[in-house]
């Protein structure tokens, strides 16, 4: 569930920038959603499959 919501969320991120009016702030929101992505993403290459 938590994989399918944050893609949602750079899908919308993706249109959002877009759209010159929300640009700025979307883009802004898509860097503070890979800051909390990222220990998650390094958690999952490091462990073993």
């Amino acid at each position: 569930m938590l994989v399918t919501l944050t893609g949602i969320l750079e899908l919308a991120g993706a249109v959002g920038v877009l759209i010159p009016a929300t640009a700025r702030v979307t883009a802004a929101c898509l860097i503070a959603l890979m800051v909390a992505m990222y220990p998650a993403n390094v958690s999952a290459a490091r462990s073993r499959p």
